[in-house]
């Protein structure tokens, strides 16, 4: 019993000092060792989905039609009204809008976004998802005459310091 354990003892000890030891690993390897990297030839359209895209490679085998399919975490394609998948593009290209004021607006999604060139337009910006219009403006605030306001210097507000009777 006695030299049983300490065979085992020997064994486990031998066993952790060659562990962190690195032994060569020789491979039958026939390739010269350059990987071809796969080109992107273009999209397939038809299995598009919100969140994926699938790209055709090139390949040396006319016959032999090679993919790659990529999951993205965000949305990247929406349905339009004919049920086909187009990209979301969210560029912003210079137009005008229905009053003839310039804007920005994206080109490609399923909600519309107008941002305003000027701030003295009425609505600096609008979101439509066809369904619904969101606008923001800026309203200024109007002092009534009958207080007296000290101006301040530099971007400090104006201060209140009585009101006429």
């Amino acid at each position: 019993m006695y030299y049983e354990k300490r065979l085992i003892a020997v064994c486990i000890g031998a066993l952790l000092l060659i562990q962190p030891l690195v032994f060569p690993a020789s491979a039958n390897d026939t390739s010269s060792g350059i990987e071809k990297t796969p080109r992107i030839i273009g999209e397939d359209t038809s299995l598009r989905g919100e969140y994926e895209k699938h790209f055709i490679l090139e390949d040396d085998d006319p016959d032999a039609q090679e993919m790659i399919a990529v999951a993205y975490s965000d949305v990247v394609h929406y349905q339009n009204e004919e049920g086909q998948w187009r990209d979301i593009d969210n560029t912003m290209v210079p137009q005008m809008d229905e009053e003839g004021n310039a804007i920005l607006e994206n080109r490609d999604s399923p909600f519309g976004v107008e941002l305003a060139q000027s701030t003295v337009q009425e609505d600096l910006i609008t979101v439509d998802n066809g369904e619904r219009t969101m606008s923001y403006s800026i309203q200024a605030a109007v002092m009534p005459e009958n207080y007296v306001y000290q101006r301040s210097q530099g971007n400090a507000p104006s201060v209140l310091l009585e009101r006429k009777e």
